[in-house]
């Protein structure tokens, strides 16, 4: 679920067999919920959404089968979904942050083990890099932005150490 132009957004997501494409919009000033939006590229659950610069951005995700590193973004005024730069890393259960501009994807899951890593993107060059790591693994996250800083927030994760076994 994520917010757009005062519109709430439901994407993609898992109906007990399948991942799915759909996108649903409500709009609270009529209380109406609609299906007429045009769907992702692929089907996912897991993803990490965001707002920025008016655009809706779907980050990672699980297609049932693999962890992705793809990412679609969202044109409200087209309608449409477009392909932009993949993550360098697979993740599912990520975190998302904009801060200053650009994008965060934090920690997450590969689909065996939590992830540490934190990668920017920035919109301008359609580009990803790499971040340093979180102090902790994380998957299931929240994340929010306050004062210039990213604040990684819940899931479940352990130390990095104990990643080095």
């Amino acid at each position: 679920m994520a917010s757009l132009k005062n519109c709430i957004y439901a994407i993609g997501g898992y109906d007990g067999t399948t991942c799915l494409s759909s996108v649903e919009r409500y709009d609270p000033k009529a209380n109406e919920w609609s299906c007429a939006v045009a769907l992702l590229q692929e089907s996912k659950r897991d993803v990490g959404l965001a707002e920025l610069g008016g655009y809706r951005y779907c980050v990672g995700g699980h297609d049932g089968l693999l962890c992705l590193s793809t990412v679609e973004r969202y044109d409200p005024g087209e309608d449409r979904w477009c392909e932009m730069a993949p993550m360098a890393s697979c993740c599912m259960g990520l975190g998302i942050a904009v801060l200053n501009g650009c994008l965060y994807a934090v920690g997450g899951s590969d689909g065996q083990s939590p992830l540490y890593s934190v990668e920017r993107y920035d919109p301008v060059e359609d580009t990803w890099s790499p971040c340093p790591p979180l102090g902790m693994c994380r998957e299931e996250l929240g994340c929010v932005t306050s004062r210039g800083k990213i604040y990684a927030v819940g899931g479940p994760g352990r130390p990095r150490r104990a990643l080095q076994h």
